[in-house]
């Protein structure tokens, strides 16, 4: 009996790291490729993100006080002085920022049990998710700098709140990614169908429970 239950767990456990290797392959070649397509998708995400963060800044700032700028592959914060109303550059992120996006889309792509129609689906859903909390850091971390640099008025001790308020946005950020592969993908996941991909595990299961079954016989 013992010895169909250790085989059984040894034939499961083999196939089971045999499916998260291939799925951390596919992860890998997925992560290299969009990495290398990206350079030419960045302008166009840098398009959507800026518009996302000039519409918050219209909802959030009355007067407003930041302009949104398009440089390059990158999105350029300025400064908008109330009594001339000209404005000057305050901040740049570069289009590095952006690579949130890569990791969801490499993750996405190898997990597996997804139809294409569906996987397309949740890319569309996930790019636009994360565009929106992209758009939310950006505006998020603009206004906390300003909190920093002394341009908005707050309690003195609550500065350090803001210096690690800032540094969570940004690990949050860097993070967002996985995060949005996880909320799109929760029931997809791919430790939860290597069960299935394993092809010993339906004959493991069945010597198992023949092992056990001759040995309460005996």
């Amino acid at each position: 009996m013992l010895a169909g239950r250790r085989k059984a767990v040894r034939d499961g456990d083999g196939a089971g790291r045999t499916g998260l290797l291939r799925f951390a392959a596919l992860a890998f070649a997925a992560l290299l490729v969009t990495s290398a397509v990206w350079l030419w998708i960045a302008p166009l995400y840098n398009r959507a993100v800026s518009g996302t963060a000039e519409v918050l800044l219209t909802v959030l700032e009355h007067p407003r006080e930041t302009a949104v700028a398009i440089e390059a592959d990158g999105v350029v914060f300025e400064r908008i002085d109330a009594r001339s109303g000209t404005s000057r550059p305050f901040v740049a992120f570069d289009f590095y920022v952006y690579f949130g996006v890569v990791p969801f889309v490499a993750l996405l792509f190898a997990t597996p049990k997804i139809p294409w129609r569906r996987r397309a689906a949740l890319l569309g859903a996930g790019l636009g998710l994360l565009i929106l909390l992209h758009a939310a850091y950006l505006v998020g971390a603009v206004r906390l700098l300003y909190v920093i640099y002394g341009l908005e008025p707050v309690e003195p001790s609550t500065k350090g709140f803001y210096d690690w308020a800032q540094i969570a946005l940004r690990v949050l950020w860097e993070a967002s990614g996985i995060l949005v592969w996880v909320a799109v993908a929760v029931r997809r996941w791919p430790w939860k169908h290597l069960e299935e991909d394993r092809p010993h595990t339906r004959t493991s299961r069945a010597a198992g429970r023949q092992a056990h079954e001759q040995g309460c016989g005996r």
